[in-house]
C-alpha cells in the first residue's frame, strides 16, 4: 500500500508540473517510468493496483491533452528553462527506467535462484520419499511372511 501513495503522489507531482510548465517542459516524460515504477512495485498478483496506477496515469495524460498541457495559469517560463526542464526531464525519465529495468533484472535473477533452491530441495524430498518406500516395501514383505 505504500507503494501506491507513492504512485498516486508520483502521478499528481508530474501533473501538476506539467499543468504549469505545459508540453514543452518535457515533464510528460516521466509518466513512462513512472508506469514502470508501478509494474516494479507490484507483483502480477497485484493486478488491481496496477490497473488503478495505470488508469491514474492514462486518466492524468488524456486531461493534459485535453487542455492542451495548460491547467494551471501562471506565467509562461522563458525558453531557456523550458529547455533546461526539458533536459532535466529526459535525463530523470532515463535514469528511471534504466533503474526500472535493473530491478526487473535483480527480480529475475532472484526468482531463478529461489526456482533453482526449490527444484534442490524437491529433489532432495524425492529421493528421502523413495529411500522411505523402499523401507516401506522390505517392512511389508517381511510382514507378509510372518
Amino acid at each position: 500500500m505504500p507503494g501506491f501513495s507513492l504512485i498516486l503522489i508520483g502521478n499528481m507531482f508530474v501533473f501538476v508540473l506539467c499543468g504549469s510548465l505545459g508540453r514543452q517542459s518535457g515533464v510528460n516524460f516521466l509518466y513512462f517510468p513512472l508506469s514502470c515504477a508501478i509494474l516494479i512495485l507490484y507483483s502480477l498478483k497485484s493486478y488491481g493496483y496496477i490497473i488503478i496506477s495505470l488508469a491514474i496515469t492514462f486518466t492524468c495524460l488524456i486531461i493534459l491533452e485535453i487542455f492542451d498541457y495548460s491547467i494551471f495559469e501562471v506565467p509562461r517560463a522563458n525558453s531557456t528553462f523550458l529547455n533546461f526542464m526539458q533536459s532535466v526531464s529526459i535525463f530523470a525519465a532515463l535514469i528511471i527506467s534504466l533503474v526500472c529495468v535493473f530491478s526487473m533484472q535483480f527480480a529475475g535473477n532472484k526468482a531463478e535462484n529461489t526456482l533453482s533452491k526449490a527444484q534442490e530441495e524437491l529433489k532432495k524430498y524425492a529421493q528421502k520419499m523413495e529411500s522411505k518406500n523402499k523401507e516401506l516395501e522390505q517392512f511389508s514383505y517381511i510382514a507378509s511372511m510372518i
